[in-house]
């Protein structure tokens, strides 16, 4: 168990256990973190889950013979549910039972920290491999330069979730282009296009594939000084190969892996690109904003640095269905800025409305 995870757990043991003298050991507070989860939380205190953003949620069975469970925000007790209450929030939610009835007793926090063995028997670790689960509706805009500056504008929509072990999903995008290069490359009026995807996935890794536009694919600014290049198969470009106008539009292969923070991406699209990309990344780090993250595109021609930041989500409606609910939330905006030393940058912005699955 990790350092800070270790502490929060401590703390919260503590003070729950001096809130209220408990017949048998308190077991160790689970941190919740399904955002359905902690709806349905909030919906059966009958309190509103935006105080809860950036903070921690946990949960923990109730010392005495009651059955309930003590929940947590910030290591303080906020609320208790009953054992009926809790009966229908783990018949919602039963990886979350597991990881509340799997967490060792207080006293066990005198023996010292979990082993990774015993982290990774508890289902601690299996949360770092958890992909989103998520209907969204949004809309990107990009400005990219190299050499010519162009403005990407994306209308996206996709959905994933989880069956048993195993996540799918699907989507679908509308993107075109204005700017300078389109007097470069005189087939770039034409790069506006639907595109889709599809990909399947287990905890840990996940498999993309995508229609990969015949003009302008995704990573294009990534070739150094566009301006003035004409662009087709046969010519010495380094990293993007952009067809033409006739050519039959290829796919694109991501492999994508996260663990916890870390994030890597190995895209092929050979189509589109001469070689293999890489992507490498920390993500989803806390700050009192909301989130960041850094990371790299690693390309035959070096690496390209970056950095992004990611608002707070806001909760416009809370929807039931059956004995769980659903927030509807709004994603006010994701700011990225990536820049390579040869004038080369990417500056970003995309906003949503995403519904939890």
């Amino acid at each position: 168990m990790e350092i800070k995870s270790l502490l929060f757990a401590i703390l919260t043991t503590a003070q729950a256990v001096m809130a209220a003298p408990l017949a048998v050991p308190l077991r160790i507070p689970y941190p919740v973190e399904d955002p359905a989860c902690r709806g349905d939380l909030a919906v059966a205190l009958g309190k509103s889950t935006h105080a809860w953003y950036g903070g921690t949620v946990a949960l923990a069975e109730a010392g005495d013979r009651s059955g309930g469970l003590i929940v947590m925000f910030q290591g303080t007790e906020i609320g208790r549910l009953d054992k009926g209450r809790a009966a229908i929030l783990f018949a919602a939610h039963p990886q979350v039972e597991s990881g509340v009835r799997a967490a060792p007793a207080a006293a066990a926090m005198a023996k010292g920290p979990e082993s990774p063995a015993t982290a990774l028997a508890s289902g601690e670790w299996a949360r770092w491999g958890e992909w989103k689960q998520e209907a969204v509706v949004g809309y990107d805009v990009d400005w990219l330069y190299s050499g010519v500056l162009v403005r990407r504008n994306k209308a996206k929509a996709y959905f994933r979730d989880r069956f048993g072990p195993i996540y799918m999903g699907t989507g679908a995008e509308y993107a075109s282009f204005k700017g300078d290069l389109a007097d470069s490359v005189p087939y770039a009026r034409k790069a506006a296009r639907f595109g889709w995807e599809v990909e399947i996935g287990i905890p840990f890794l996940r498999y993309r594939v995508a229609s990969a536009p015949y003009a302008l694919p995704e990573y294009f600014w990534a070739e150094r000084d566009l301006e003035g290049k004409y662009f087709s198969p046969d010519r010495g470009e380094k990293v993007v190969r952009v067809l033409e106008n006739g050519a039959v539009p290829s796919l694109e292969h991501t492999l994508a892996a996260k663990a916890g923070p870390l994030r890597y991406s190995f895209i092929l699209a050979p189509g589109a690109y001469k070689s293999p990309l890489h992507f490498a990344a920390l993500d989803g780090l806390p700050a009192g904003f909301g989130s960041f993250g850094m990371g790299a595109l690693i390309t035959p021609d070096g690496f390209i640095p970056g950095l992004w930041f990611q608002c707070r989500d806001f909760e416009l409606a809370r929807m039931r269905f059956g004995q769980s609910s659903r927030s509807l939330r709004f994603v006010p905006g994701r700011i990225a800025y990536f820049r390579a030393v040869r004038s080369q940058f990417s500056l970003a912005w995309s906003g949503a409305v995403a519904m939890d699955l």
